[in-house]
């Protein structure tokens, strides 16, 4: 069971707070939902309490955070016809998993040094760097445009070493 004030992270979506509980009557049953806030988003998510613990993790923490951060350094092997490597990044953000999702932002990253990305998949990019800076963000206590500027200063420091 997850408090109000409690910190989570939504994998497909981002990070977030609980903000609160909220009764609502669906199909005839009524239901408790969670009601999150998710960082840098303008709407709330509601969460059924009985399948919270399924979707609901809590911000990664101690070495898994350094972990999390070095999986930037990983090269996803993605397919070089473009709708299959779209429908293998899509895949890889709907997971929600925190390190796949890190390693296809930081394969992305690389990606668009050698080229400009397409507008689709610059999108992916930028939904995985979300997805990852607001899990950072809270794990850091920092703003979400702070802990951006952090892992994009991490993408370039490991583009530097390896230059």
């Amino acid at each position: 069971m997850f408090a109000i004030g409690e910190a989570v992270v939504y994998p497909a979506h981002g990070a977030g707070r609980i903000v609160g509980l909220d009764e609502r009557s669906v199909l005839g049953e009524k239901r408790i939902y969670y009601v999150l806030e998710l960082l840098g988003q303008a709407h709330t998510v509601m969460v059924p309490v009985g399948v919270a613990q399924a979707c609901l993790r809590p911000p990664l923490a101690g070495a898994a955070v350094e972990r999390l951060l070095d999986e930037l350094k990983t090269e996803v092997k993605l397919p070089t016809i473009w709708m299959q490597r779209h429908r293998e990044e899509e895949k890889i953000l709907a997971s929600g998993d925190p390190y796949q999702v890190a390693a296809l932002a930081g394969t992305l990253f690389r990606y668009q040094r050698g080229k400009t990305l397409s507008l689709s998949e610059r999108g992916v990019f930028e939904k995985a760097l979300a997805m990852l800076a607001s899990e950072l963000a809270l794990i850091w206590g920092v703003s979400l445009d702070e802990a951006k500027a952090r892992v994009l200063a991490r993408l370039e420091d490991q583009e530097a070493v390896l230059a």
